[in-house]
């Protein structure tokens, strides 16, 4: 029997009637679209990432694709103020006080850092802070860099004692800290004072992270992070170099679904942070990076591909490929891949 009547059923709902047949057309997602960027990221110009652990799962994948990136020195750090305060502090080499200093079941902490920049002894941590802090400030000193800021939540703690802002409260008594929510008008102040003392030639790329943290609430994870989106338009439109990646969109209203999460449904799933990636690469990557990439992911499976038998014929003739395929590269360093194939082979 032939059908008669088509209809074109549209996201919106709305109808469209072609020739005499009848269709059916569901649309299921709204897919965001990127818009490519006029300044690019590439292979030889250092990346450094700071801010939640959305910048941490970025900066491995960065690094698995052989980018010169440094993410999360500082540990993760969820709100703007500590993040600007870290570079500010990084940059101009500023030491921190003892008020920041605290040992939690024998272990050393900063009120600043995250909890896996810790120590057994406070000198101890006071030397991993410098050193992360003076590599911080010698990165951003090389200009041509590109500066990641992932931006978490408007909610804050300040330590009573001192009234400052912390970037982590180390499980320390409640009754320390004292908790606010950020205002649009702070955090861009807070900014334009680091924005003054940052190379001039800094790319600067905003995001606001998919992570919901619902210890706030639902409704107050909006409020939080609506603030921050609107904190990130408004410096991109009044920074040439800053951009904003919108990395909260695609995974909010592109991707959509609950089985792009964790089992905890608050963080992104690894195929997730590989759909955002791959946008970031198409926002940001020239032709020739995205062609260089695409030639690596090949590479870089076979290189973590492992062999029952390494000794057979046929394994060393995949080695001796994976050899010829990696010395064709010129983009980028490979020699650490070389001596590792290198050293699998067998010269008869």
């Amino acid at each position: 029997m032939a059908i008669k009547n088509i209809i074109i059923l549209l996201n919106f709902g709305r109808i469209i009637n072609t020739s005499s047949k009848t269709l059916i057309l569901r649309m299921f997602r709204t897919e965001l679209m990127p818009t490519p960027s006029k300044v690019k990221v590439d292979l030889q110009k250092s990346i450094l990432l700071v801010g939640s652990c959305f910048s941490d799962s970025i900066g491995e994948i960065l690094i698995e694709n052989k980018f010169v990136a440094l993410p999360n020195p500082f540990g993760v750090v969820y709100n703007p103020i500590s993040i600007f305060n870290l570079l500010e502090n990084s940059i101009l080499k500023k030491k921190y006080d003892d008020n920041s200093f605290v040992q939690q079941n024998e272990i050393w902490y900063n009120y600043h850092f995250h909890s896996k920049v810790s120590a057994l002894t406070k000198k101890e941590l006071a030397t991993k802070i410098t050193e992360k802090t003076s590599r911080v400030g010698e990165w951003l000193a090389k200009g041509q860099a590109t500066l990641i800021l992932t931006l978490g939540t408007a909610f804050v703690y300040s330590y009573i004692k001192n009234d400052e802002i912390v970037a982590n409260c180390h499980k320390m008594p409640a009754s320390l800290f004292e908790k606010q929510l950020l205002s649009q008008k702070q955090i861009i102040k807070a900014f334009e004072k680091l924005y003054g003392i940052l190379p001039k030639n800094l790319h600067i790329i905003l995001t606001v992270s998919p992570v919901r943290h619902i210890k706030d609430s639902i409704p107050l994870n909006a409020v939080s992070k609506s603030i921050l989106r609107l904190v990130c338009h408004e410096l991109s439109e009044q920074f040439e170099n800053i951009s904003y990646f919108p990395a909260y969109e695609y995974l909010i209203d592109d991707l959509r679904d609950y089985r792009f999460y964790e089992a905890d449904m608050l963080h992104p799933n690894r195929q997730a942070i590989d759909y955002v990636f791959a946008k970031f690469g198409e926002t940001y990557f020239d032709i020739g990076t995205q062609a260089f990439l695409k030639k690596w992911d090949k590479i870089h499976k076979s290189l973590h591909h492992s062999a029952f038998y390494s000794e057979t014929k046929a394994h060393q003739q995949f080695l001796k490929n994976l050899l010829l395929q990696l010395q064709s590269i010129t983009e980028i360093d490979v020699s650490e891949e070389i001596n590792l194939v290198n050293e699998q082979l067998i010269f008869l």
